[in-house]
C-alpha cells in the first residue's frame, strides 16, 4: 500500500471519529447480548478497531498474526482433519468475516459466503531427516512472511504436513482480529470434537462475534471507569529505560524473537501455593515478579506494564470465538525497601481495580491522556505481561497424541513481552523481545534471572525487594570471580618516579617530550625537574609531603618539568588551567591551601595570589641546584584534580602515588602495545592527561604536547600525527569521529592504538575507524576521576558498531 493511500484511509477514519465524538446521540444500553438487527452495518468492536488501524499503519507486516502448531503422533487422517478445520471455521465465521472501510470512513465487518479454507497437505515423508527439516523450516518462513488483506483474504489458513506415516504437523495461521487466546482454546476443543464425530456442517451458534461487536458499540462507557484510568495514569507517564544491547532504530522494524523457559514442577507448585496463601492469582504474582525484575534492571520506581484482559464478562459469550481482549496499563510505584509480599498486595489492589474498570477502550484512553505518539514508542508502555491459562483438555481419539506450541513469528510489538503459561507440565516462561534492541544472550539471561528471582520469592518473600537474589550461580561467579580477577604484576617500586628514573639512567638521550619545535631528552627533563624540586625545598625546608603545589602553565615542555619537579619534591601537584574562569581558579587556590604555585610570567601576572609564593620556571638555574631525590611512599599524595562542578562546587580529588602506580602498571598489563609516541590532547587539568603523561614516560616513550585548541583545526591535528609518527593517543569520541571524517587514512597511518574516553562512544565512530584504520586498535575507556583515570576498558571490534558500545570489564 502506498503511503498516500495509507494516509487517506487514516484521514477518513480520524475525521469520522471526530464527527462521532462531536455528535449528540443516545445509545441504548442493553443488559443482555442478543442477535444484531438485520440489514445493518456491523461495526468493529473496540479491540478489532485497534487491530484494524494498526494493520493499516503497517500494511506490509504481519504484526498481529498468530500461528500455532499441532504435532500429531499416531494414525492421523489428513483429509478428515482438513474437513474438521473447515467445519470449525464455518461454525465461527472465521473464513467468511471480512473488513472494509466505507467511503465516509467508517469501518465495518461483513460476511463473504463463498470463501474456502486454504489448507494444502504437504507430504515430506520421502525426504531424508535433514532435507525434511530444511523443507519444514522453509514452510515456517512462509508462514512468518504471510500478510493478510483484511478485506479480500480469508483470515484463516492452514498447512497439514506429513513427515512420516505416524507423524504429522498442523500449522494454523490466523489474524488476531478473528480471535484471542481463549478463542484458540475453544477452537481446539471444537476441532477435536469434529474430527472425532465427523460433523462437517455444524449449525451456527445462537450468538456470534458480530452480535457482540454490535452490542458493545451500543453501550455507554461509564464516566467512573474513564475517571479511574485518567487518575491512575495521570501524566507524566514513565518511559521504561531498559539497558539495551543495540540502539533503537529510527523507525521500528518490529523484528523479534522468543525464548522459552519451563519451570520445574516443584517451583511451579511452590508459586501456586504462595499465590494461594496470599489470596492472589498467578497473574498477580507474575506481574509483581516481572515488575521487580524490571525495577532491578532500571532502578525506576514508577513502572507501567501493559496487559490484555478479556471482555468475556457475560455468560453468553463463553463459547464464542472472537477478539475479546482489551489492553489495560498496570502502573505501580515501587519502593525497593518493601518486601515482595507487600508489593504483591499492592499489585493485587491495582489488578482488582483494573478488572472492575476494564471497559474503557485503550484508544480512547490514549486520546484522553493526550499521550505522545512516536513512531519508535508505544504511547503508554513499552513492556507487556500476558498470563495464559492452562489449555483445555481435548482429544482427537485414543490412538492420537497431540503436542501443541506457538510458532515464533519473529515479531515483537514491544521491547519485552513476558508470557506466563500454566501447562500440565508446570509453569512456562516465554520472553518475546525486540531483536533490534536486545541480543539473544541478554534475553536468555533475563529468563534465568527471573527464574532465580521466583525461587527467592517463595523462599524469602518478606525480605526487601533490593535484597532478593536474581543472579544465577554462573553470573555470580562471573561478576565476583572472573571479572574481578584483576590482579597483575606491579613493579617493585613506590612510585612512577622510580620507573621514569630508570629510563633517565638507561636512555638519557631519548626524547621525552616535544612541543612545537622544542624537544627535551630524559636527561634534560631530569635535570630541570630536579632544579624545581630543589627550589621548592628551599621554600619549605620542613617538607612538602601531602601538601599541594599549584601548576599554572600554558601548553609547553614546562608542563612535564613542573609535574615531575613538584612530585620529586615530595608534594602533590594541582593543575590550574589558565583558560579557566577567574572564579573557578580563585576557588581552587583557596580550597587547596597551596604552598606555592609553579608558573610562567605571562600566566602569573593574571593570578590573584595572597601569601602564596610563585616559582617561575624560566628563572630556574639547573646547574646551580643540588640533586634532590625525595623518597615518596605509596601512601603519599601525587596529585589532585578538581571535578567539573556540574552538580555544585568543584571537588578536589586527591590521588596517592600507590593509586597512580597501579593505574599506570595496569596499562602495561592491559595494552599489548606500549606507547612509542603519545599525542596528548587533553588539558593537563583533566585526569585523562594523567594516562598519557605517566604511561608514556614510565615506558620510555615520547610525549607530544599539542598546542591549545588544535581540535579546532583538524588539518593541523592530522599533520601533527603524521609529523611525529604518533603511535598512541587518547581523545573524545566526538573529536575522533571528526578527525576520521575530515582527514585521510594516510595522514593517520602511524597510529597503532587509539583510546576514546570522556563521553559515550557512538556506533558511527567505530564504523568510521575500522573503515579507515582497520589494523589500528581502538579501545573504549571509562572511569571517574576518583578511580585514578580509568576503571573499565574494552577493545572494540567491527561488530561493536552494531550495538551499544561497551565500556568493558574491570581493568587489571
Amino acid at each position: 500500500m502506498a503511503s498516500g493511500d495509507k494516509q487517506s484511509i487514516l484521514d477518513k477514519w480520524l475525521a469520522l471519529k471526530q464527527k462521532k465524538q462531536g455528535a449528540t446521540h443516545t445509545k441504548t444500553p442493553a443488559a443482555r447480548i442478543s442477535p444484531h438487527p438485520e440489514n445493518v452495518d456491523i461495526p468493529l468492536s473496540y479491540g478489532q478497531q485497534r487491530l484494524w488501524l494498526l494493520q493499516q499503519l503497517h500494511p506490509d507486516k504481519g504484526l498481529y498474526n498468530y500461528a500455532h502448531c499441532y504435532h500429531f503422533h499416531g494414525p492421523l487422517d489428513p483429509e478428515r482433519l482438513r474437513d474438521s478445520l473447515t467445519a470449525v471455521a464455518h461454525q465461527h465465521l472465521l473464513l467468511s468475516t471480512a473488513f472494509r472501510q466505507k467511503a465516509e470512513g467508517e469501518v465495518i465487518q461483513f460476511q463473504v459466503g463463498d470463501r474456502q479454507l486454504v489448507c494444502p497437505i504437504v507430504d515430506l515423508s520421502a525426504y531424508s531427516p535433514a532435507e525434511r527439516a530444511t523443507q519444514l523450516a522453509s514452510l515456517y518462513d512462509t508462514v512468518r512472511r504471510h500478510v493478510f488483506d483484511l478485506e479480500n483474504d480469508p483470515l484463516l489458513r492452514a498447512w497439514i504436513v506429513r513427515q512420516q506415516p505416524q507423524e504429522h504437523t498442523l500449522i494454523l495461521l490466523m489474524h488476531h482480529i478473528l480471535g484471542d487466546r481463549s478463542s484458540l482454546l475453544l477452537f481446539n476443543e471444537d476441532l477435536a470434537h469434529h474430527y472425532r464425530s465427523g460433523v462437517l456442517r455444524p449449525p451456527l451458534p445462537k450468538l456470534t462475534y458480530p452480535d457482540f461487536a454490535y452490542w458493545q458499540r451500543q453501550q455507554e462507557i461509564p464516566e467512573k471507569h474513564l475517571a479511574y484510568w485518567l487518575s491512575h495514569l495521570a501524566p507524566p507517564l514513565p518511559y521504561l529505560e531498559l539497558p539495551a544491547d543495540y540502539r533503537p532504530p529510527a523507525k521500528p522494524s518490529f523484528r523479534g524473537q522468543s525464548l522459552r523457559k519451563p519451570l520445574s514442577i516443584k517451583l511451579s507448585q511452590q508459586l501456586k501455593d504462595f499465590a494461594k496463601r496470599q489470596q492472589a492469582t498467578l497473574f498477580m504474582l507474575g506481574m509483581a515478579a516481572f515488575k521487580t525484575l524490571l525495577h532491578r534492571y532500571t532502578a525506576q520506581t514508577d513502572l507501567c506494564i501493559g496487559t490484555p484482559l478479556s471482555n468475556r464478562n457475560h455468560s453468553e459469550l463463553a463459547r464464542i470465538v472472537g477478539f475479546f481482549n482489551e489492553t489495560v496499563v498496570m502502573r505501580t510505584q515501587i519502593d525497593p525497601t518493601l518486601s515482595f509480599t507487600q508489593l504483591l498486595a499492592q499489585v493485587k489492589r491495582h489488578s482488582l481495580a483494573a478488572f472492575s474498570h476494564q471497559q474503557v477502550p485503550f484508544d480512547l484512553l490514549v486520546q484522553r491522556l493526550q499521550a505522545e505518539r512516536r513512531a519508535d514508542l508505544n504511547p503508554l508502555f513499552q513492556a507487556m505481561f500476558v498470563m495464559n491459562e492452562a489449555p483445555h483438555r481435548y482429544t482427537f481419539g485414543a490412538e492420537l497424541e497431540v503436542q501443541e506450541e506457538s510458532l515464533d513469528l519473529e515479531v515483537a510489538k514491544f521491547d519485552l513481552t513476558l508470557f506466563l503459561t500454566d501447562t500440565p507440565a508446570g509453569l512456562e516462561l516465554t520472553l518475546e523481545y525486540a531483536s533490534d534492541r536486545f541480543a539473544a544472550a541478554t534475553a536468555a539471561r533475563m529468563l534465568d534471572q527471573l527464574e532465580v528471582l521466583l525461587q527467592a520469592i517463595v523462599d524469602m518473600p518478606d525480605i526487601s525487594l533490593f535484597q532478593l537474589p536474581c543472579l544465577p550461580p554462573s553470573e555470580q561467579k562471573q561478576l565476583l570471580t572472573a571479572w574481578n580477577n584483576t590482579s597483575c604484576p606491579i613493579p617493585e617500586v613506590n612510585s612512577v618516579l622510580e620507573l621514569i628514573d630508570q629510563h633517565v639512567r638507561d636512555r638519557p638521550e631519548q626524547t621525552a617530550a616535544i612541543f612545537g619545535d622544542t624537544r627535551i631528552s630524559y636527561a634534560e627533563l631530569d635535570r630541570r625537574a630536579n632544579a624545581l624540586a630543589a627550589t621548592l625545598h628551599q621554600l619549605h625546608p620542613s617538607g612538602l609531603t601531602n601538601r599541594f603545589v599549584g601548576l599554572a602553565l600554558t601548553p609547553s615542555i614546562d608542563l612535564v618539568v613542573g609535574i615531575l619537579g613538584i612530585m620529586r619534591a615530595g608534594a602533590a601537584y594541582l593543575p590550574i588551567d589558565p583558560s579557566y574562569p577567574d572564579s573557578r581558579i580563585a576557588y581552587m587556590l583557596a580550597d587547596a591551601e597551596l604552598l606555592a604555585v609553579v608558573s610562567q610570567p605571562t600566566v602569573a601576572a593574571r593570578l590573584d595570589l595572597q601569601n602564596v609564593p610563585f616559582v617561575l620556571l624560566n628563572e630556574l638555574r639547573p646547574e646551580q641546584q643540588a640533586v634532590v631525590r625525595h623518597t615518596v611512599s605509596g601512601q603519599d599524595l601525587a596529585y589532585m584534580i578538581y571535578t567539573s562542578g556540574s552538580t555544585g562546587q568543584p571537588k578536589g580529588v586527591p590521588i596517592s602515588h600507590r593509586n597512580l602506580l597501579y593505574s599506570t602498571a595496569a596499562r602495561f598489563h592491559y595494552y599489548e602495545r606500549q606507547p612509542g609516541t603519545f599525542l596528548l590532547l587533553s588539558s593537563f587539568a583533566f585526569d585523562s592527561s594523567v594516562a598519557g603523561i605517566f604511561w608514556t614516560l614510565s615506558s620510555g616513550g615520547t610525549l607530544v604536547l599539542a598546542p591549545r585548541r588544535i581540535e579546532q583545526d583538524l588539518t593541523a591535528l592530522a599533520a601533527l600525527v603524521a609529523q611525529h609518527q604518533v603511535t598512541h593517543t587518547l581523545l573524545l569520541p566526538t573529536l575522533y569521529g571528526l578527525l576520521l571524517e575530515f582527514t585521510t587514512a594516510q595522514q593517520l597511518a602511524s597510529l597503532e592504538l587509539v583510546i576514546v574516553a570522556g563521553e559515550a562512544c557512538r556506533s558511527k565512530v567505530v564504523q568510521q575507524h575500522f573503515a579507515q584504520l582497520p589494523t589500528t586498535q581502538l579501545h573504549n575507556e571509562y572511569g571517574p576521576t576518583e578511580t585514578s583515570v580509568w576503571s573499565t576498558a574494552h577493545q572494540l571490534s567491527p561488530t561493536d558498531s552494531k550495538a551499544s558500545i561497551p565500556i568493558g570489564q574491570p581493568i587489571p
